[in-house]
């Protein structure tokens, strides 16, 4: 299924790139949990998201996770670049969070339209400047607020109605943290009356108490 220059232009992707992707893109789907690619995997092309979301995580040796960032509608996929711009092959994993449509480029159309196409290039290029901005505010996060103030501010973010459903280990892997660390601190936050926490999901009791704790993470 081809790709339409108005579902690119929708994402931001400027007109003249848009009807470039568009006679060159087909369409990819995926459904939520959906594994796109993992380490050690070859990258086929360029894909970018029209609908849904992508998350892109590590896992060490020692089975800790860390998610790295996630990649929205018109947004650009880090390893994915790297993978086309050198031929390596991914170091990361990466998952459809929810159903997801993309626009897919095969490696040689995308090489094609880096080097033809000025509006394509600049495009990529500014997606490519932005997620390094973020990857390094992730790198100060990690490394400068403490896990108390992380941890508050994943609460937040990921709630939807009020109630967090991703495990302790999710969470963990959201804040660059170990499960044991992020279970403790729950247990605080119960006892202080700002979260209920129950088998597979934690209900936000006190979201002012929560913001507060999160800060400028918010």
């Amino acid at each position: 299924m081809s790709v339409s220059k108005s579902q690119l232009e929708r994402v931001g992707v400027a007109p003249q790139a848009a009807d470039a992707v568009a006679r060159e893109a087909t369409t990819l789907k995926a459904k939520a949990g959906q594994a796109l690619f993992h380490p050690g995997a070859d990258c086929a092309g360029y894909v970018l998201p029209l609908a849904g979301v992508i998350r892109v995580s590590m896992t060490a040796a020692s089975g800790r996770e860390l998610t790295l960032y996630r990649v929205a509608p018109g947004e650009l996929c880090l390893q994915t670049f790297q993978c086309l711009a050198t031929g390596a092959q991914y170091s990361a994993d990466g998952v459809a969070e929810s159903d997801l449509e993309a626009a897919f480029l095969p490696r040689a159309c995308f090489d094609r339209l880096l080097g033809d196409c000025a509006a394509f290039r600049s495009f990529v290029m500014a997606c490519v400047a932005d997620r390094f901005a973020q990857m390094a505010q992730i790198v100060e996060v990690t490394a400068f607020h403490p896990i108390d103030q992380r941890l508050a501010a994943a609460l937040v973010k990921l709630a939807e109605q009020g109630v967090v459903r991703q495990t302790h280990a999710e969470i963990a892997a959201e804040i660059g943290s170990v499960r044991e660390v992020v279970s403790r601190r729950l247990a605080q936050l119960e006892r202080e009356g700002a979260v209920s926490v129950a088998r597979g999901q934690v209900q936000l009791l006190d979201l002012e108490r929560l913001t507060d704790l999160a800060g400028a993470l918010l």
